[in-house]
């Protein structure tokens, strides 16, 4: 996880690559900038170039 925003948190998928996992999928729980997570792709918007991320596992 790269670190956290209002709505959410934002994952580091590959260097110069993040997608933000919503607040709404997040479990109970606090994440630290550093921390591993497993994500899964919920969609991506080309055109605004965003990624739309959920927690798996």
């Amino acid at each position: 996880m790269t670190r956290t925003v209002p709505f959410g948190v934002v994952v580091r998928l590959a260097p110069g690559v993040e997608g933000l996992v919503h607040r709404s999928e997040l479990r109970e729980g606090t994440f630290e900038s550093g921390d591993e997570v497993r994500a899964a792709l919920l969609g991506m918007d080309i055109r605004r170039r965003r990624i739309s991320l959920g927690l798996d596992g």
